[in-house]
Formats: structure tokens, C-alpha cells, sequence
């Protein structure tokens, strides 16, 4: 279950993993309210994964989860995506980081 700030919701189905250093990437996520619709979220902006209740707690409204840019399954994850993702969020880029 992801556990946003004010309220649990969906769930992670898969992760994305970078194919050039092998790192998580990314939660693929479906929404209960949605759950045709998947959205990514990064590990960098996961606050803490609970084990013992399958949970994982993120600094972010279900509404901003809910809302972010849909992850088409058939597509890459490229930069493009990416950039639109974070710029949304309006959280730094990874790949900017130094």
C-alpha cells in the first residue's frame, strides 16, 4: 500500500530498474480510484518502506500521486518522461546532482 501524507491508497505493481547501473529507479504504482492508471514515484522520494505492514510512506498528497503523469507500460521511461515527472513534483533531478 502507498501511505501518502493524508490518506493510503493503491499499490506498488512492479519497479523500474536503470539498465546502465542497475539501481531502483522507480515504483510503478496504481491507484484505487484508478487502477488502470499507473504513475511512477521515485525511491528518492519514498520516506520509509514498513515491512511488517506492507507499506510504503511517501511526503506527498494522494491527490499529487494521483494526478502525476500516467506511466504507459508499452513506453520507455526516457528522459523526456522524466523531466516532465520531476518538473511536476518539483523535485531535483538525480541526474543533475553532482
Amino acid at each position: 500500500t502507498i501511505a501518502a501524507r493524508d490518506d493510503p491508497f493503491g499499490a506498488v505493481d512492479d519497479l523500474i530498474i536503470d539498465d546502465h547501473d542497475w539501481h531502483v529507479r522507480y515504483f510503478v504504482v496504481s491507484s484505487s480510484v484508478l487502477p488502470s492508471k499507473k504513475v511512477l514515484l521515485s525511491l528518492d522520494w519514498i520516506k520509509e518502506i514498513v515491512h511488517s505492514g506492507k507499506k510504503v510512506h511517501v511526503d506527498l498528497l494522494k491527490k499529487q500521486v494521483e494526478n502525476a503523469p500516467e506511466y504507459k507500460l508499452d513506453e520507455p521511461v526516457n528522459r523526456g518522461y522524466e523531466e516532465v515527472l520531476y518538473d511536476y513534483y518539483g523535485k531535483p533531478k538525480y541526474w543533475d546532482k553532482v
